[in-house]
């Protein structure tokens, strides 16, 4: 499964998108245009279409680069493998 980034990848001058934020994006990547929730075979394919590089790591898990810091691959990977939106793997982000 993956991570998402801990709380030290934000700097203390930078935004931390908001909860809607990371649900829209979150949402922009795992439904169709038909508003359907992808299939998982068609997940890799999707992220890259989004501008992540989809790779595999030497011990041969997946590795994302180029994440944006509003999406949370986590919730991605649980909507599309649960059939549930991403909504409900997203919670509030943590006050510094």
């Amino acid at each position: 499964m993956t991570q998402d980034r801990s709380e030290t990848d934000i700097g203390p001058d930078e935004e931390r998108p908001t909860r809607e934020e990371r649900i829209a994006v979150a949402r922009s990547v795992v439904y169709d245009a038909d508003g359907e929730l992808i299939d998982e075979d068609d997940l890799e394919g999707t992220l890259e279409a989004h501008g992540i590089d989809v790779g595999v790591s030497e011990d041969g898990l997946p590795e994302y680069r180029d994440v944006p810091r509003d999406l949370s691959l986590s919730a991605v990977h649980l909507a599309v493998d649960l059939r549930k939106d991403p909504a409900k793997f997203i919670t509030d982000p943590i006050e510094a």
